[in-house]
Parts: structure tokens; sequence; C-alpha cells
């Protein structure tokens, strides 16, 4: 167990995943792995900035195109994007970094090109203690009670994958693919949206 924001670990998880995507046009290998780092008091830790004691590891690899060595230095760096133009902000693993370093962690990655890459995400564990104290308190996720939702992403995939998140919670989903479609769904006579959710970029329409 680990001390942890959810919504901000799924940010996460659904940056790196994207990544992968984006590498693997093709299709490819998607991987998730979890497992308890120990790193004793004159043991040589993974990473130089993390101390002695208990750690959660999470890795996450593809099997796809790899990253560039010039690029890797760069790669949590904000705005720096290796995709091109019009499809990536530069911001996604900038924030995957800001995330991890609050909660107290680290991460690394390793990739070469034709060879893949792996990210490398280190959590400090639960003490025992932490463990009972959290394990009395059950996290409960609220449902909705229908509300109407009116989605805007113009990833495809992205798009899905939220409204299927927000459906099994009991909302009532409309989904658009660009500004003018949502502003289309959203002025037709007698709708009524709850909530928008937007993507903050997304390529200009031009006619």
């Amino acid at each position: 167990m680990i001390r942890a924001d959810p919504t901000s670990l799924q940010q996460v998880f659904m940056n790196l995943a994207l990544n992968a995507r984006d590498a693997m046009s093709s299709g490819g290998i998607l991987q998730f792995a979890l497992t308890r780092v120990i790193i004793a008091e004159n043991e040589r830790p993974p990473l130089p900035e993390l101390p002695h004691g208990s750690w959660i590891r999470l890795s996450i690899s593809d099997n796809g195109i790899g990253i560039p060595e010039n690029a890797l230095r760069h790669i949590f760096d904000p705005f720096f994007t290796t995709k091109p133009f019009g499809k990536g902000t530069g911001l996604g693993l900038a924030q995957v970094y800001g995330i991890v370093k609050q909660h107290g962690g680290s991460i690394d990655v390793q990739s070469a090109l034709g060879e893949g890459t792996i990210f490398r995400l280190y959590f400090p564990e639960l003490s025992s203690q932490e463990k009972v104290t959290a394990s009395s308190y059950p996290a409960s996720i609220p449902h909705g009670e229908g509300e109407i939702v009116l989605l805007v992403e113009d990833d495809s995939a992205t798009r899905e994958a939220l409204q299927y998140l927000l459906e099994n919670q009991n909302y009532k989903v409309y989904t658009a693919q660009d500004g003018i479609e949502a502003l289309q769904l959203y002025d037709q006579p007698g709708q009524h949206f709850d909530l928008v959710v937007s993507d903050i970029v997304m390529p200009a329409w031009v006619d």
C-alpha cells in the first residue's frame, strides 16, 4: 500500500499508456508490473535520490519505436516533445514527473531506438501502522445520479475510456471530438448539461 491520490495516479497511468500506444502505431505489447523493492542501508539504490527503506515500484513498458538518446535527458522538461507538430503538447510527462514527486517518489526512464521504453516509478511503501490506519478507512467512489455530462476530447481512445468510466459511475454522457461539435450539442434547444469535461489543448479546425 502507498499513500496516494487515486485521481492523480489515474492521470499518470493514462499519460504513460497513451504515450506507449503512440509509440506502437502498428501494434505491440504494453505491460504494467508492480514490485516491492527493499533498499538496505548498505545497498546501492536503483536511483541515487532514493533513501533506504521499502518502496513500491511500478514499471510501465512497451516494445515500440523507443526514444532517441539525445531526447532522454529532456523527456520530463515542460513543452518538450518528440511527437509531430499538433500531436503532443510536451506537458504529459512533465505532469507525470510532478505527480510522482508530489507523492514523495522518483521516476526514471530507459529506452533505445527500436527496442521500446520502460518507465519505473518508485513510491514509498506505507509502514505497518500506517497500513492499519489506512485500511480502517476504506475509500468509496461517489456515484452519480444520472447527471448529464458533455465530454469534449479529440483523441478517440481517451474519449472512449473517459466515457466508459463516467457511464460506469452512473452519469449520462454526450461526447464531442472538437469544440465546434461541442458547441452544437450545447446549443441544441432543450438540451441541458450538468457538467462539461473538456480537453485543454485540441487541434484548431479551420474551414
